[in-house]
C-alpha cells in the first residue's frame, strides 16, 4: 500500500523572512524577500580594525613614522609607513586603535615595507590630521563593513589600488566626527560590531 501523503499546514499568514542585513528587497505577497547587497568598489576594500604597538621614525625619510600594527595575524604585527610627522606624535600613535587598509600592494621606502595605510581625518587645509578610530571593545583584526556593499575584499595588490583610486576620495567624517562612505551609489557609515568609528576632526575628508 502506498503511503500516505504528509500533509503541511502554515499559518494563513506567513511572518516576514529578512534573510539578511541587504540593500534592496522584493516583497512578495507575505512573504519579504530581501535581495543581496552589490558587489562594489568598497567592497573591494580591506579595512581593518589594528593597535599600533610600535612607531619609529624612518632612517631617511623625515616625515615618515614606521609603525608595527597588530592586526590580529599569525605572522605578528605588520609594519607600515605613513607620512604623519609634523601632524602626530610617537605618543599620539602609541598604544592606540586604528584603522588600516589592509589590502593595498606592499610597497618599499627606500630600503623600509609597508603593507598597508593608516585612516586618518583631516580638516579641509590638511593642517591638522587624527586617527580614525573605533569604538572600544573592538577586537583587532575585525573587518569593517558598509551598509549596501558586500564584503569581499580583494586579494592585496593591484585589484585593491584600483578600488581606492575610484573610492577613496568619498570618505569623510561628519557633523558629529563620525565616518562615512559618501559615495552617491550608496552612502553608508564605516561599521564595526560595536558600532561606526569616529574621529575628533569633523567634516573632514578620510585618507
Amino acid at each position: 500500500m502506498a503511503p500516505k501523503a504528509l500533509a503541511f499546514v502554515f499559518p494563513a499568514v506567513l511572518p516576514r523572512l529578512i534573510l539578511s542585513h541587504r540593500f534592496s528587497d522584493v516583497v512578495e505577497g507575505d512573504v519579504e524577500v530581501v535581495a543581496p547587497a552589490p558587489v562594489t568598489e568598497v567592497s573591494r576594500l580591506e579595512i581593518r580594525v589594528g593597535k599600533i604597538v610600535q612607531v619609529d621614525g624612518h632612517p631617511t625619510l623625515p616625515k615618515i613614522f614606521v609603525e608595527k600594527i597588530d592586526l590580529g595575524e599569525a605572522e605578528g604585527p605588520r609594519t607600515i609607513c605613513s607620512g604623519l610627522q609634523g601632524f602626530l606624535t610617537k605618543e599620539d600613535l602609541l598604544g592606540k586603535a586604528c584603522l588600516v587598509l589592509a589590502n593595498l600592494k606592499p610597497r618599499d621606502l627606500e630600503g623600509t615595507p609597508s603593507n598597508g595605510m593608516v585612516l586618518c581625518a583631516s580638516n579641509k587645509d590638511h593642517s591638522e590630521v587624527r586617527l580614525v578610530s573605533p569604538p572600544d571593545g573592538v577586537a583587532v583584526g575585525e573587518l569593517v563593513t558598509f551598509a549596501g556593499h558586500a564584503s569581499e575584499p580583494a586579494e592585496a595588490g593591484n585589484r585593491a589600488v584600483k578600488s581606492w583610486k575610484k573610492v577613496g576620495g568619498s570618505f569623510a567624517t561628519d557633523a558629529g566626527g563620525v565616518a562615512w562612505y559618501m559615495g552617491a551609489d550608496a552612502p553608508a557609515k564605516m561599521n564595526t560590531s560595536a558600532g561606526p568609528c569616529t574621529a575628533v576632526i569633523k567634516n573632514g575628508p578620510i585618507s
